[in-house]
């Protein structure tokens, strides 16, 4: 008699569909369907009409192959719009709690685009993870002031409005890197005064921002 299928448990189906929303490496996104694929075999053999996929009793009967799968696939969708919303509820519990809104003025003009806010990571050797509560979130509001929400409200008084003004290479460095981002991200315009965008040069390579940096360090020293 063939030997019972090995069932899911909901820690590892959490598991699986958690790393699709937290940026983090999946597994086999087979995996899950290929259980499937043995189970409903082994079932048949063994002369049974259901078997276990975590704690739950999956019924066989009056069901081909291809039904258990596409049912399963609705079920995955389904648990990972749930995960995701949960995550959404609590990056915002957790972001309300510890941000602090910040005006960043710049002396050098910034664009935007049709897919505008940029989010970067504390830590800038790693890529930033979208769900992370500790990313910067920031976002043009006109040529030369940029939106944020930065994590410092362990450090500062959250309910107070921040104001930051750059100039000379800092400022450069800033509209720089908006600017390239809005211009990486968007759909299908690129915003701006007419000014900002006739002066606007993609830069695929970053020679742009390596120019800058090597001219700020010049100066530094």
């Amino acid at each position: 008699m063939p030997s019972e299928p090995s069932p899911i448990n909901d820690q590892d189906l959490e598991k699986i569909l958690n790393t699709r929303v937290s940026g983090t490496p999946q597994p086999n996104p087979k995996m899950i369907t290929d259980r499937i694929v043995k189970a409903y075999y082994l079932t048949k053999e063994s002369g049974q009409d259901k078997f276990l996929l975590g704690e739950q009793e999956i019924s066989i009967i009056g069901k081909t192959l291809d039904e258990l799968q596409s049912e399963s696939r609705a079920k995955d969708r389904q648990l990972m719009a749930l995960i995701t919303a949960q995550k959404i509820f609590e990056l915002i519990r957790l972001r309300i709690l510890n941000d602090v809104v910040t005006i960043v003025k710049t002396k050098h003009e910034l664009v935007t685009s049709d897919n505008p806010v940029k989010f970067r990571g504390e830590n800038r050797n790693q890529r930033p993870i979208p769900m992370d509560p500790t990313n910067t979130l920031s976002i043009p509001i006109d040529k030369n002031h940029l939106l944020q929400l930065r994590p410092w409200g362990h450090e500062l008084d959250r309910t107070m409005l921040g104001r930051m003004s750059e100039f000379s290479f800092v400022s450069a460095l800033t509209a720089e890197c908006n600017n390239q981002f809005q211009y990486g991200q968007t759909g299908r315009f690129l915003l701006g005064t007419e000014t900002g965008i006739k002066n606007f040069q993609p830069d695929l390579s970053g020679e742009t921002f390596k120019k800058l940096l090597r001219e700020k360090c010049r100066f530094l020293l």
